[in-house]
């Protein structure tokens, strides 16, 4: 991986924003970015035509843009670029942006429906020399550990760099991430990082120390002749039931006999507000198979917690999404043989929206094993339509624009694992 740490050139005069909540595109960072409305849409058109640059900003925490509200961002955003494009045949793209600088961003009056900023340079305070190479390295040791490999970069790559690929590996809080991001001082910067990995470090540690009791006398799944083990005797018809963030897949394929002209395993996908429950319904009596209903609903009220704080409280939603995402694979593995399931991995696309928990789901095994025994079942992806939007309480929201971006993220998990789907137009 070859990186060009030269000073790229600012452009001269005003670029596209592009407002996201909680993102900061660093320096060398590529994004991937799904452009659905149809001001971003003109925005990309416009872009392709050009040198491809924008800024990608964040606006600042608890403001939304409402029709009556635009909202402020912070004052320092991503000079981006577009690597790589691909027109939808409905007229969304899919974007590929290369971080290129931070900038301090001004506002300027734009004749787009999209915003426009200034890029002003972001002038950053350089480590003191005899420091230099012991936090470069501290640095280094810090992000390779949680990419389980050793960086493949130079040893002069500069502590800066290093700092923003560390604070990268990690799914801190978006204030944590804020506040890195916007540090010119590197070694402030370095510290902050430091100390949020350390943090994690230690959350992990006891995590462990926990799942270490299990089986002790102290808790987890104990044979007791009244209950399921697990992981199950390979030689045993006999299901077990998974507890815990860390259980695996093992023993969670379906044995014979079946009855083979019965549904096998069948999963509903989609945004809210699609219909996927009353599909699933339906499934369920008609064939006479079991149901796994909307995890996310027990998790919440589980929690005891309200959907308002789930919009609020980063940490809050981080492990309530970890929670859900690991209580949908506890439910499959659960159920012997075949079933129909209300939703599948579908939470994940609310935690890249919603969530800084993204990254650590993606490097976690069983998410390969998971999306590998999805592909072996039946997918149908319900599509939206506006007339299905109805308030519950537990959805993410009910306007037309969301369930668009949450759509667009399943379907988007669905090609990225290649997982066969049906589409089903609500």
């Amino acid at each position: 991986m070859d990186f060009d740490l030269t000073e790229p050139s600012l452009p001269n005069g005003p670029v596209p924003m592009f407002p996201l909540p909680g993102v900061f595109l660093f320096p060398h960072q590529v994004i991937p970015l799904h452009i659905f409305e149809q001001r971003y849409r003109d925005m990309v058109r416009d872009l392709l035509d050009g040198p491809g640059r924008f800024v990608i900003a964040s606006p600042r925490i608890g403001e939304k843009e409402t029709s009556q509200h635009v909202p402020t961002v912070v004052p320092v955003g991503g000079l981006g670029e577009i690597l790589r494009h691909e027109l939808l045949p409905d007229g969304r793209y899919m974007i590929w942006v290369l971080g290129v600088a931070r900038v301090h961003v001004q506002e300027v009056e734009s004749p787009h429906l999209y915003r426009q900023v200034e890029c002003l340079p972001f002038m950053e305070t350089a480590v003191p020399e005899p420091d230099r190479e012991d936090l470069a390295g501290e640095l280094r040791e810090a992000a390779s550990a949680r990419l389980k490999e050793p960086l493949p970069l130079p040893d002069s790559t500069p502590p800066g760099l290093l700092a923003d690929l560390l604070v990268q590996t990690l799914q801190a809080p978006r204030e944590v991430v804020e506040r890195a991001y916007l540090e010119p001082d590197v070694a402030v910067r370095a510290q902050l990082a430091l100390e949020e990995a350390e943090r994690q470090d230690a959350e992990e540690q006891d995590a462990e120390d926990f799942d270490g009791l299990e089986g002790d006398g102290l808790g987890g799944d104990v044979p007791d002749g009244d209950g399921p083990v697990w992981p199950p005797d390979p030689g045993d018809d006999s299901r077990g039931h998974p507890r815990g963030p860390r259980a695996r897949l093992d023993g969670m394929r379906p044995r014979p006999p079946y009855d083979p002209s019965a549904p096998q395993r069948i999963y509903m996908v989609g945004a809210h507000a699609t219909g996927k429950t009353t599909l699933a319904r339906w499934v369920r009596d008609t064939y006479g198979v079991p149901m796994i209903a909307e995890v996310a609903r027990g998790v919440l009220a589980e929690m005891e917690a309200r959907l308002e704080s789930l919009r609020t409280d980063i940490d809050l939603v981080d492990r309530y999404q970890a929670t859900v995402f690991t209580r949908q694979i506890d439910a499959e593995a659960a159920v012997k043989g075949p079933f129909v399931s209300d939703r599948a991995f579908c939470n994940l696309a609310y935690a890249a929206h919603h969530s800084s928990i993204l990254a650590k789901i993606f490097r976690d095994p069983r998410l390969g094993e998971y999306m590998e025994w999805v592909r072996e079942g039946v997918v149908y992806f319900l599509r939206p339509h506006r007339e299905l939007l109805v308030e519950d309480g537990v959805r993410a929201g009910v306007e037309w624009e969301e369930v668009l971006r949450i759509d667009g993220m399943v379907k988007l998990l669905l090609e990225q694992f290649d997982v066969p789907y049906i589409p089903v137009a609500s």
